[in-house]
């Protein structure tokens, strides 16, 4: 189990006047400053040799290539002849550094490659922030399932905000985005979280997330434009976490939402209310400590948190994510935002 240590704690006298003037310092330093970048002029960061921005770290675990070949079936009663398996029906899908086949595809199928997505995110992020924070981009590579699942996560360290708890503590969080490449399994997925530099956990804050298909139409634009509104609007997120941090909740409230959520189960609930307990400890009973819980049991394969099967099975990755994934819809519940109103 993950235990989170919060720190920075603010002076205990004159609780409420305490918690009002740092909620105004916030909005008025840490908000000002942010909503007011996307309009600051700078200069564009400069490519490398790679056309790719200076800063921002090149692939290393998922550069690699993928391409599809033809599939036969062998003639049990003529063992040099094989037939054809029609296009229209399937291809496979193979790693062309060591030819290992990640998957099946049909003939209308387009290969998506890592670098194709890594590159849009370095190009898009470069233009839409200013120079000084790409020199600071952090980029983290998971996989699954010998490379069929991918995901790359890019931590904008300069881009964030300071969340001050309801209980005087405080952290900061800061902006992630993140590709999920399946390599025709499903849709690349594009998404959004927060660094909580209190526990190092991946904080989703939002229902907003993209899905692009691997098909003949793909079309990159749609993923710039996520990330650039992803970037915009990130010091409105840190207003709205503000506000989830000085909601004050009951255990009965995250109860409530977890049970209206069922793609969450009941042994992974059970998990996710006892971190609570933890979180409660640190933060206080707020909204924010809710998502904090959340995103332990979402970022963490270890003690109640452990993922079923990954001791002798490469699906740690896919399986976080798809916890990731179940957080995103509990937070555009009716039931979650009931009670965030």
């Amino acid at each position: 189990m993950v235990k989170v240590k919060a720190t920075g704690a603010l002076p205990a006298q004159n609780e409420k006047a305490t918690y009002e003037k740092y909620r105004t310092e916030f909005l008025v330093k840490d908000i000002h400053k942010y909503a007011t970048a996307p309009q600051t002029l700078f200069i564009p960061t400069p490519a490398n040799g790679n056309n790719e921005p200076a800063g921002i770290p090149d692939l290393d675990l998922l550069d690699f290539t993928v391409a599809t070949r033809d599939m036969f079936v062998a003639n049990p009663s003529m063992p040099n002849m094989a037939s054809l398996v029609p296009p229209r029906i399937a291809r496979a899908l193979v790693k062309t550094d060591t030819g290992s086949v990640l998957g099946t595809v049909k003939d209308q199928h387009k290969n998506v490659q890592n670098s194709t997505l890594h590159e849009c995110f370095a190009t898009t992020l470069s233009s839409s922030l200013p120079q000084s924070y790409i020199r600071n981009i952090k980029l983290s590579e998971t996989q699954s399932g010998g490379f069929s699942f991918n995901k790359a996560t890019y931590q904008i360290s300069d881009h964030h905000g300071t969340i001050f708890q309801i209980n005087g503590t405080k952290t900061r969080v800061d902006l992630q985005v993140a590709w999920i490449n399946a390599h025709g399994t499903r849709a690349v997925q594009i998404m959004q979280t927060g660094l909580d530099h209190s526990c190092q956990n991946q904080l989703i804050y939002t229902a907003e997330k993209l899905a692009v298909q691997h098909m003949k139409s793909f079309d990159i634009a749609p993923i710039a434009a996520f990330i650039r509104k992803a970037t915009h609007d990130f010091p409105s997120h840190v207003q709205t976490l503000q506000s989830f941090a000085f909601k004050q909740i009951t255990f009965a409230d995250l109860k409530r939402i977890l049970k209206a959520n069922d793609q969450i189960g009941s042994t992974s609930s059970e998990a996710i209310m006892s971190q609570y307990e933890t979180e409660v400890k640190n933060r206080g009973s707020s909204l924010f400590a809710a998502l904090s819980a959340l995103a332990a049991w979402s970022t963490h394969n270890d003690g109640d948190f452990h993922v079923r099967n990954s001791g002798n099975t490469d699906n740690e990755a896919r399986s976080l994510f798809a916890r990731q994934e179940k957080v995103i819809k509990l937070i555009g519940s009716n039931a979650f935002q009931e009670v965030a109103a």
